[in-house]
């Protein structure tokens, strides 16, 4: 939902991390597949999807929900923005489909006032099988040479049934002032001062925690240069009914795409990129917000994901990165998603794996997460001449890995597939979600159910 500055590559390891690179090569040995078909059609209406985000119940690992920001055009020229939660109870074969509707039309709003755009969507369960979503909601004004934003608001919604029905959202942040999206011959409207939440995502932990974590863009006009972007978190103990007041995970010139996760024994740790020098970091808490430990951890110039896994008693803190392989604007670079694992609670790391081998420029969207038996899986788009292939892999670093391909045609480059692709780890095994298309105009939500027997 914002635009990328270009900085030099990092071409270097970074400080902090340690330990050469560890390149596991593929194998036969070990079985990946799919459970099913390796594209399941989630939703294929007429209406466009992006951003899919899921989860797996941890309560019953055939019951996944997966999110999706959805677009329908309306005659004449109208636009309607709404949140789908799909909601499937036998591992994605079969879907329900509630609306959340936040939102008036674009074109023709019954209330002028009223939000009219939502983005972000990112789900998480609870320990007990509630589920908790989250998202942006804003205002979009259009104007000659661009447009206004305002009011954006990130909220926090429950559904106890798993998905089904949703209680009222509550909000977690909200912007103050209005921000433009490009420049303007007309003045903004008042207050001038601009500050608004970006980029909202959620964590749980074995003792209800909600973790929810988000960009925090301030300043005056988004092109002046005191603007800051730093990283904001709030808590929830009381299974999202109520939050914290915000506080502050990192802070700097330009950080976005925050991704948080929190440990077995209550240690919180988020990742995100450090846009300007093009490196994702990760921060660290073991008192529950109150200090952070920070670390560059690998070259990227977009978000970051994050995971934790635990294995014979070991807690491993895993990282993957979209590392550009040039200097340049991030569409017109290819990139490679690297992974990063650390064995000390984020106090050093390994030198970032390679996953792939670019074949064209532009993102890759990656993903990463880690079964209940320690297994690790990460996602991608592979970009290609013609578009994309949406690409899995499963490893445990240092042991073995295997490679699948799960849609080997999209036709429409991974820069048209939003900002992030979804991956949500169940006991034995990992759900994908991700954005297709056969046409490069209508946009779809696939998914698949992924399993690994590690050796």
């Amino acid at each position: 939902m914002r635009g990328l500055l270009a900085a030099s590559i990092l071409v270097l390891l970074l400080p902090g991390c340690v330990g050469a690179p560890l390149r596991p090569a593929a194998t036969d040995a070990p079985s990946f597949s799919c459970v099913g078909p390796c594209k399941l059609p989630i939703d294929a209406t007429a209406h466009s999807g992006w951003e899919p985000h899921a989860a797996v119940d941890p309560l019953d690992p055939q019951h996944v929900v997966v999110a999706t920001r959805t677009l329908a055009a309306t005659l004449p020229v109208n636009y309607v923005l709404w949140f789908d939660v799909h909601d499937s109870r036998d591992g994605g074969r079969t879907w329900n489909v509630t609306e959340l509707r936040y939102t008036e039309p674009m074109g023709t709003p019954s209330d002028p006032t009223a939000p009219n755009v939502v983005g972000d969507p990112v789900l998480a369960f609870l320990p007990d099988g509630t589920l908790l979503a989250t998202g942006a909601t804003l205002r979009y004004v259009s104007t000659p040479g661009g447009g206004v934003l305002t009011d954006v608001r990130l909220y926090s919604v429950r559904s106890p049934d798993g998905g089904r029905h949703f209680e009222e959202p509550v909000t977690v942040a909200r912007s103050q002032g209005a921000g433009a999206e490009a420049s303007l011959p007309v003045p903004l409207p008042s207050p001038p001062l601009f500050r608004t939440p970006d980029k909202p995502w959620l964590a749980t932990g074995p003792d209800g925690t909600a973790l929810l974590t988000y960009t925090d863009i301030a300043g005056g006009e988004p092109s002046a240069p005191a603007r800051r972007s730093d990283i904001a978190f709030v808590v929830s103990r009381d299974g999202g009914r109520s939050w914290s007041a915000p506080g502050f995970v990192a802070r700097g010139a330009d950080l976005q795409g925050s991704a948080p996760a929190i440990g077995s024994e209550g240690a919180w740790y988020v990742g995100y990129v450090d846009l300007a020098a093009r490196t994702a970091h990760v921060a660290a808490s073991r008192d529950q917000g109150a200090t952070w430990t920070d670390r560059a951890v690998a070259p990227a110039d977009w978000m970051p994901s994050l995971a934790v896994a635990r294995e014979s008693g070991r807690e491993r803190v895993l990282l993957v990165a979209p590392a550009p392989q040039a200097s340049g604007e991030m569409e017109s670079v290819p990139h490679a998603p690297t992974l990063s694992w650390s064995d000390d609670g984020g106090a050093t790391w390994t030198a970032p794996l390679p996953l792939d081998q670019p074949e064209a420029p532009g993102r890759i969207l990656p993903s990463v997460a880690a079964d209940a038996r320690g297994v690790v899986y990460v996602t991608f788009a592979h970009a290609t001449a013609q578009g994309a292939r949406m690409m899995a892999v499963a490893l445990r670093p240092g042991s073995w890995r295997a490679d699948l391909t799960l849609d080997p045609d999209i036709a429409a480059p991974p820069s048209s597939l939003g900002d992030y692709l979804g991956l949500a780890a169940g006991p034995a095994g990992a759900f994908a979600v991700w954005t297709t298309t056969k046409d490069g105009r209508s946009f779809d939500t696939a998914g698949a159910l992924l399993s690994a027997e590690p050796l």
